[in-house]
Formats: C-alpha cells, sequence, structure tokens
C-alpha cells in the first residue's frame, strides 16, 4: 500500500476491527484521537520558543473559543497542517504496526 493510500485509509480497517461491535470500534477511534492530540501537542511544545509556551496552554486549557486558538497557531505554530498530518500519520503507521504484531503472536 502507497503512502497517500495508507494515510486515507481507515484505521479501524488497517488494524482489522471493521467487523467488531460498534462500542469497541468506538472506543479505539476516542483512544486514537486522544493519542494523536498528545502527540500533537507535545510536538508544538517541541517547535515553539519558550515565550511562546505559556501562553499556548493558557489558550488551550482555558478552553478558549476557536478563534483564539486559531489566531494563535496561524501566528505562532505556520506548519501546524504539516504537524497534524506527521503526528496523524505517525500513530496510524504506529497502531497498524501493533496490531499486526499482536495477530502474529
Amino acid at each position: 500500500m502507497e503512502f497517500e493510500e495508507f494515510f486515507k485509509a481507515n484505521v479501524i480497517d488497517l488494524v482489522g476491527l471493521s467487523d467488531a461491535p460498534e462500542d469497541v470500534k468506538q472506543s479505539f477511534l476516542q483512544s486514537a484521537s486522544q493519542t494523536v492530540l498528545e502527540a500533537i501537542v507535545d510536538r508544538i511544545d517541541s517547535e515553539l520558543p519558550e515565550s511562546k509556551k505559556e501562553e499556548f496552554y493558557r489558550i488551550f486549557r482555558a478552553g478558549a473559543k476557536d478563534e483564539d486558538m486559531q489566531a494563535f497557531l496561524k501566528a505562532n505554530v505556520p506548519n501546524f497542517e504539516e504537524i497534524v498530518g506527521e503526528e496523524t500519520g505517525r500513530v496510524k503507521a504506529a497502531l497498524v504496526k501493533a496490531a499486526r504484531e499482536l495477530k502474529s503472536a
């Protein structure tokens, strides 16, 4: 499978949960989404200058308005979409690898 096909493929199918009950799928997706979110936050944290980290956490922990979050990202994380794509792909690949390892065990 080529990278673009892999990236667009449904992670549920890739890890072999397509026949699983809906509650299992939903639980898996929630967990996977949380992992992706944490990876994105860690990556942004590693790329932001120290002077902007406090503002980043203040805005995003306080449940600020979407406009405020988007303005911060646009001004301070110009490669945000790239980060999201890379981290999503990285987590997805790790999940697929783990699923394959479990199947072969």
